[in-house]
């Protein structure tokens, strides 16, 4: 119950909220942009607001006109019903239109300690049916994170105290040993992307959750890292190929 409230603190009072590598303690999510530039909706229509009580909490992406995807972490210990989900807006708390959750999976082996399996699957109550949201294509089964090229991740970043307008950011993905020359072990199921030598372009607690896309083909979720603007420390995604076995199995997708 501790973890939820501060993870819900941090949220929505944009702190610097220092997350722990497994070198010394648990890792805290994260995920808030920095240095990131102002975007359209429109050029990234699959990107979603994940709603507590109607107010901003984590990012998502659409990836079936039911189904959208965030961090385990972003929903766990949350009942659906004070949960919901925006589309189709710039901006971080009006616009667009909302939509109920049906369902909610978090990854059974989902483990908060240290952020493994930070993956759910939300079944809206209603398509989304607007022109101006678009799912995102999920990697193909038995595809690989490339290492060493260009990605794109978006949420609402930091670049006020409170920004309220879609930022985009174009990142690095990083080979494994590389990140884990950063925080000494990672799973499987994780990733990292940044710049190692400034943490000036990087994301940061906020916009857990959110979509890195590399070539129109969701990769990684925000999922936690070592702090804010921290040189050494990039972000850390959870591997999307790596956990496509439990988003097909719960949504029932076939590959396309």
């Amino acid at each position: 119950m501790a973890f939820k409230q501060f993870v819900i603190f941090c949220a929505f009072y944009v702190l610097p909220c220092i997350s722990i590598s497994f070198k010394t303690k648990n890792p805290i999510p994260d995920g808030r942009i920095i240095g990131g530039q102002r975007a359209n909706i429109k050029d990234y229509s699959y990107h979603l607001s994940l709603l507590f009580r109607g107010n901003h909490i984590c990012g998502a992406a659409l990836v079936d006109k039911k189904w959208a995807i965030t961090a385990a972490h972003c929903v766990h210990g949350f009942e659906k019903s004070l949960l919901s989900i925006r589309a189709g807006t710039s901006q971080r708390n009006s616009g667009g239109e909302v939509y109920r959750i049906k369902y909610m999976y978090a990854h059974p082996r989902y483990a908060s300690s240290i952020v493994d399996f930070d993956i759910a699957l939300l079944e809206l109550a209603e398509p989304v049916t607007t022109e101006l949201v678009k799912p995102i294509e999920l990697p193909k089964e038995g595809s690989q994170v490339p290492h060493g090229v260009m990605a794109t991740i978006t949420g609402w970043g930091k670049q006020g105290e409170d920004e309220d307008d879609l930022q985009v950011l174009r990142l690095p993905t990083l080979s494994r040993e590389a990140c884990m020359r950063s925080y000494g072990v990672l799973t499987q199921r994780m990733f990292c992307a940044g710049y190692q030598d400034s943490g000036k372009m990087n994301s940061c607690q906020g916009d857990s959750g959110g979509p890195l896309v590399i070539n129109g083909i969701l990769y990684g979720i925000v999922s936690w890292g070592y702090g804010c603007e921290r040189p050494g420390y990039p972000g850390v995604y959870s591997n999307i190929p790596v956990l496509g076995r439990f988003i097909r199995k719960v949504a029932n997708f076939s590959e396309k």
